[in-house]
C-alpha cells in the first residue's frame, strides 16, 4: 500500500496505525508495521557493545528487506519480510562520536592547553579500549548511580553524575553525523514502498530515572539539515525538550512527535502530576 513520506500519525512501540490519501471512496485506516526505536553504530551504547558497522544506511537497508552483513557474527542476515517504515533513532548525545574516534575521523572544537591534554587522554583511551575489546566494560561503567532523595528534582540529586567534557565541543562531528544519517533516510526511501524516517532519541536519565523521549519527524533533507538533534547534554528536563521542539518546528516549518520510552523504569517522573522542578503541569 502507498505509505507516503509526509506520514506521521501517533506510534506506539512498532505498531503504526497511518490515514492514507484515499484512493477510492471505501479506502480509509491502513495498518502498517515498522520500528521507532532503532540504534545503529552512531549510538555510543551500541557501539561500545560491539556495533562497530552496522550504520544507518545498514539499518535502512534491512528494514527495507536487503541483505546485510551482522555487526557481531559478520554473517549475511536479511529479515523475512520487509518494513513499512523505520526510524533510526540514534541517541542525540555524542552522535556517531565514539565510532568517529576510534575510526580517526573525529571533529571536535578547538581547545589548547591543558584541555587539550585531557581531550588527547580521553581520546586515547577510547581508542586503546575498544580495540582491546572492553567496550563493554566502559558501557558499564557509564550506567548511571542510584537516585539518592526520591521524589525531589532527580537532575540536582547527589547521584546524577556531571557531564563529562573531556572531549569538549562534539558539535561538529555530531554535525557530521547528523548529515549522515539524513543521507541514508533520503537515499533509502521509497514512497509507495517504504517511509524512512528522521528520528533521534533524547536520552535524559538523571541518576536513573529513565525519562527518555524517542522523537520522529516526517520532514525529509529541506527541514532536518537546519538543526541538529536536541540532547539531554542541553538539558535533563522535558519541558526544555518541548520547547525547543516547538521552536524548531516553527522555525523550520517542520513536524515532530515525542513517544515516551521506558517509562517503566523512570522512577515514577514520568507519571507525576508535577514537572522534575516540582511545578504543576499546564498546557503550555
Amino acid at each position: 500500500m502507498p505509505v507516503p513520506r509526509t506520514l506521521l500519525a501517533p506510534l506506539l512501540g512498532t505498531l503504526l496505525l497511518a490515514h492514507l490519501p484515499a484512493a477510492s471512496a471505501g479506502e480509509s485506516t491502513r495498518l502498517l508495521w515498522g520500528d521507532t526505536h532503532l540504534h545503529t553504530s552512531y549510538s555510543f551504547d551500541a557501539f561500545l557493545n560491539q556495533n562497530d558497522s552496522a550504520d544507518p544506511d545498514t539499518a535502512y537497508r534491512w528494514a527495507r528487506g536487503l541483505p546485510v552483513i551482522h555487526p557481531y557474527t559478520e554473517a549475511r542476515v536479511q529479515i523475512g519480510a520487509p518494513l513499512d517504515f523505520l526510524v533510526v533513532s540514534d541517541h542525540a548525545e555524542a552522535m556517531g562520536v565514539l565510532r568517529a574516534i576510534v575510526n580517526g575521523t573525529e571533529q571536535f572544537g578547538e581547545v589548547s592547553g591543558w584541555d587539550w591534554v585531557r581531550r588527547w587522554f580521553a581520546v586515547t583511551s577510547i581508542r586503546l579500549a575498544m580495540w582491546s575489546g572492553n567496550g563493554p566494560l566502559i558501557f558499564k561503567d557509564l550506567l548511571p548511580v542510584k537516585l539518592v532523595n526520591w521524589g525531589d528534582d532527580p537532575v540536582l540529586d547527589p547521584g546524577n553524575a556531571p557531564l563529562n567534557d573531556m572531549l569538549g565541543d562534539l558539535t561538529p562531528t555530531v554535525a557530521t553525523s547528523w548529515a549522515a544519517v539524513i543521507d541514508a533516510a533520503e537515499a533509502n526511501n521509497r514512497p509507495g514502498e517504504f517511509s524512512a524516517l528522521l528520528g533521534w532519541e533524547w536520552s535524559s536519565i538523571p541518576a536513573g530515572a529513565n525519562l527518555h523521549r524517542v522523537i520522529v519527524t516526517p520532514n525529509g533533507r529541506e527541514q532536518a539539515s537546519q538543526y541538529l538533534p536536541f540532547g539531554s547534554d542541553q538539558s535533563q528536563y522535558p519541558q526544555d525538550l518541548w520547547q525547543w521542539l516547538q521552536a524548531t518546528a516553527e522555525a523550520s516549518d517542520s513536524q515532530f512527535i515525542s513517544i515516551p520510552h521506558n517509562s517503566n523504569i523512570s522512577k515514577g517522573y514520568m507519571f507525576d502530576e508535577t514537572n522534575l522542578r516540582g511545578e504543576p503541569m499546564t498546557s503550555d
